[in-house]
């Protein structure tokens, strides 16, 4: 900004919980950039998150939140077990 001020940007992205202890699996280019991460869930919880890994290759991250209850996590299923109109969720670079 020309008055010398930092500009503030926001970014929103997806995630899935994978353990009830807070580890979330998210898009790399999501939080690349971010000075600050919140993780909102469904439920209307908010929480401050940190990267605890990433592979920018594969546009994965890993972020973490802390909770006093274990949280719901994804179920993850076997490729084998797919049918047309399954429900998938895709994260990471496919190429």
């Amino acid at each position: 900004r020309q008055d010398g001020q930092a500009q503030r940007n926001a970014g929103l992205g997806s995630g899935v919980i994978v353990s009830p202890n807070g580890y979330i699996l998210t898009n790399y280019h999501v939080i690349e950039a971010a000075d600050d991460i919140q993780v909102s869930l469904n439920d209307g919880r908010t929480y401050k998150a940190r990267s605890v890994g990433n592979d920018p290759e594969s546009d994965l991250a890993v972020l973490q939140i802390r909770t006093d209850k274990p949280l719901p996590t994804v179920t993850f299923g076997q490729i084998d077990a797919l049918r047309v109109g399954d429900v998938v969720l895709a994260i990471g670079n496919p190429f």
